[in-house]
């Protein structure tokens, strides 16, 4: 278990990233936090992160995800 606040956010997205990397796990994200993702783009860390759920999309059926 882990249970830290770093102040600054980039340090909380890299220790997540690391955490993801040790545990080789996929990081399920809320749509309102796409700081993270953005910040992942910039340092190569999209394969981390896994597709957005079909049922959260506005057309079900027809809908993709990256």
């Amino acid at each position: 278990m882990y249970k830290d606040r770093p102040g600054n956010i980039r340090e909380a997205y890299k220790i997540a990233m690391c955490l993801a990397r040790y545990y080789n796990c996929k990081i399920n994200i809320e749509a309102t936090r796409m700081g993270m993702v953005t910040w992942a783009k910039e340092n190569k860390g999209l394969q981390y992160f896994m597709k957005r759920p079909r049922a959260t999309l506005t057309d079900i059926k027809n809908g993709t995800t990256k």
